[in-house]
């Protein structure tokens, strides 16, 4: 059970983090384009 839940957690830290990710990049691409 424990570890059904760890990887529904880790699941969502991916799922989390990629977006953020992405947007990050996205933004420092505009910067320098500025």
């Amino acid at each position: 059970m424990n570890n059904n839940l760890f990887s529904n957690l880790l699941l969502w830290l991916v799922l989390i983090t990629l977006p953020v990710t992405v947007f990050s990049q996205s933004t420092e691409f505009t910067i320098q384009d500025v």
